[in-house]
């Protein structure tokens, strides 16, 4: 039982380590600070709120994107990283 869980956590990081774990941690927290930042509209985020919700996942989709070998892929998550941190800058400019 302890080499079956010491395996999958094994692969579990590993994975995460490659280009497609780094999208999906970048993409998962980009898409909750969005659905949290909406949701409260009208109201400034503290600057902790920002780092992790903002310089985090933009972190990590500019490393998956800067260890994508395929070119269309890394195009694509070029433009996701691009498209999400233009988003939080509009924000940002939106209580100014």
């Amino acid at each position: 039982m302890t080499k079956y869980l010491s395996d999958f956590f094994d692969t579990s990081i590993e994975f995460l380590e490659t280009s497609k774990g780094m999208f999906f941690i970048g993409a998962f927290l980009a898409l909750c600070f969005i659905t949290y930042a909406s949701s409260k509209s009208g109201v400034l985020l503290a600057p902790g709120v920002y780092y992790f919700g903002a310089a985090v996942p933009s972190g990590f989709l500019f490393r998956a994107a800067y260890l994508e070998k395929a070119r269309k892929l890394k195009i694509v998550k070029g433009l996701f990283f691009i498209a999400f941190t233009g988003w939080v800058f509009l924000y940002t400019l939106s209580f100014l």
